[in-house]
Protein backbone atom coordinates (compact mmCIF):
# COMPACT_ATOMS: atom_id res chain seq x y z
CA UNK A 1 0.00 0.00 0.00
CA UNK A 2 2.74 2.63 0.60
CA UNK A 3 4.51 1.81 -2.63
CA UNK A 4 0.65 2.33 -4.49
CA UNK A 5 0.32 6.15 -2.69
CA UNK A 6 4.21 7.21 -3.34
CA UNK A 7 3.21 6.16 -7.00
CA UNK A 8 0.35 8.21 -7.10
CA UNK A 9 1.68 11.13 -5.43
CA UNK A 10 4.83 10.57 -8.10
CA UNK A 11 2.64 10.41 -10.76
CA UNK A 12 0.22 13.73 -9.85
CA UNK A 13 3.14 15.50 -8.94
CA UNK A 14 4.26 14.80 -12.27
CA UNK A 15 0.80 15.68 -13.96
CA UNK A 16 0.96 18.71 -12.10
CA UNK A 17 4.29 20.19 -13.06
CA UNK A 18 2.88 19.56 -17.10
CA UNK A 19 -0.23 21.21 -16.99
CA UNK A 20 1.60 24.45 -15.08
CA UNK A 21 4.40 23.64 -17.69
CA UNK A 22 1.27 23.61 -20.72
CA UNK A 23 -0.38 26.29 -19.07
CA UNK A 24 2.60 28.42 -18.48
CA UNK A 25 4.53 28.30 -21.47
CA UNK A 26 1.23 27.87 -23.90
CA UNK A 27 1.41 31.96 -25.00
CA UNK A 28 0.88 32.93 -28.28
CA UNK A 29 3.34 35.46 -30.46
CA UNK A 30 0.67 38.21 -31.10
CA UNK A 31 -0.70 38.32 -27.45
CA UNK A 32 2.70 38.72 -26.41
CA UNK A 33 3.37 41.63 -28.99
CA UNK A 34 0.34 43.63 -27.89
CA UNK A 35 1.31 43.47 -24.46
CA UNK A 36 4.92 44.42 -24.94
CA UNK A 37 3.34 47.49 -27.11
CA UNK A 38 1.01 48.42 -24.62
CA UNK A 39 3.67 48.29 -21.80
CA UNK A 40 5.76 50.77 -24.08
CA UNK A 41 3.13 52.78 -24.57
CA UNK A 42 2.19 52.98 -20.71
CA UNK A 43 5.95 53.77 -20.36
CA UNK A 44 6.15 56.39 -23.00
CA UNK A 45 3.17 58.23 -22.16
CA UNK A 46 4.28 58.11 -18.37
CA UNK A 47 7.98 59.89 -19.96
CA UNK A 48 5.87 62.05 -21.61
CA UNK A 49 3.83 63.27 -19.00
CA UNK A 50 6.91 63.62 -16.87
CA UNK A 51 8.42 66.07 -19.00
CA UNK A 52 5.62 67.64 -19.15
CA UNK A 53 4.85 68.69 -15.75
CA UNK A 54 8.64 69.60 -15.32
CA UNK A 55 8.81 72.16 -18.63
CA UNK A 56 5.53 73.52 -16.69
CA UNK A 57 6.72 73.72 -13.50
CA UNK A 58 9.76 75.95 -14.89
CA UNK A 59 7.50 77.86 -17.00
CA UNK A 60 5.58 79.14 -13.38
CA UNK A 61 8.78 79.56 -11.87
CA UNK A 62 10.04 82.03 -14.94
CA UNK A 63 6.46 83.29 -14.46
CA UNK A 64 6.40 84.10 -11.22
CA UNK A 65 10.33 85.22 -11.09
CA UNK A 66 9.18 87.87 -13.62
CA UNK A 67 6.43 88.75 -11.90
CA UNK A 68 8.32 89.51 -8.60
CA UNK A 69 10.61 91.46 -10.28
CA UNK A 70 7.74 93.30 -12.50
CA UNK A 71 6.20 94.18 -8.98
CA UNK A 72 9.62 95.50 -7.64
CA UNK A 73 9.97 97.57 -9.83
CA UNK A 74 6.61 98.79 -9.69
CA UNK A 75 7.06 99.38 -6.45
CA UNK A 76 10.20 101.51 -6.84
CA UNK A 77 8.12 103.79 -9.34
CA UNK A 78 5.15 104.30 -6.57
CA UNK A 79 7.80 105.45 -4.09
CA UNK A 80 9.78 107.92 -6.17
CA UNK A 81 6.03 109.06 -7.37
CA UNK A 82 5.27 109.09 -3.94
CA UNK A 83 8.45 111.48 -2.91
CA UNK A 84 8.14 113.71 -5.66
CA UNK A 85 4.43 114.13 -4.75
CA UNK A 86 5.28 115.00 -0.82
CA UNK A 87 8.65 117.08 -2.14
CA UNK A 88 5.90 119.11 -4.60
CA UNK A 89 3.11 119.41 -1.66
CA UNK A 90 6.17 120.27 1.54
CA UNK A 91 7.21 122.77 -1.33
CA UNK A 92 3.48 124.63 -1.85
CA UNK A 93 2.80 124.13 1.91
CA UNK A 94 5.88 126.26 2.61
CA UNK A 95 4.79 128.75 0.42
CA UNK A 96 1.84 128.98 1.57
CA UNK A 97 3.00 129.77 4.96
CA UNK A 98 5.56 132.29 3.69
CA UNK A 99 2.44 133.81 2.46
CA UNK A 100 0.03 133.44 5.54
CA UNK A 101 3.18 135.16 7.74
CA UNK A 102 3.28 138.09 5.01
CA UNK A 103 0.06 138.77 5.00
CA UNK A 104 -0.49 138.74 9.17
CA UNK A 105 2.64 141.05 9.21
CA UNK A 106 1.36 143.49 6.50
CA UNK A 107 -2.21 143.22 8.32
CA UNK A 108 -0.70 143.67 11.99
CA UNK A 109 1.50 146.90 10.21
CA UNK A 110 -2.04 148.21 8.83
CA UNK A 111 -3.83 147.80 12.43
CA UNK A 112 -0.68 149.77 14.21
CA UNK A 113 -0.78 152.60 11.92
Amino acid sequence: MKIDMKRSLCILAIATAAAVAVVGCGKKSGEAASMEKAGAAVDAAAEKTADAAKRAAEATKDAASKAADEAGEAAKRTAEATKDAASKAAEKASEAAKRTAEATKDATANTQK
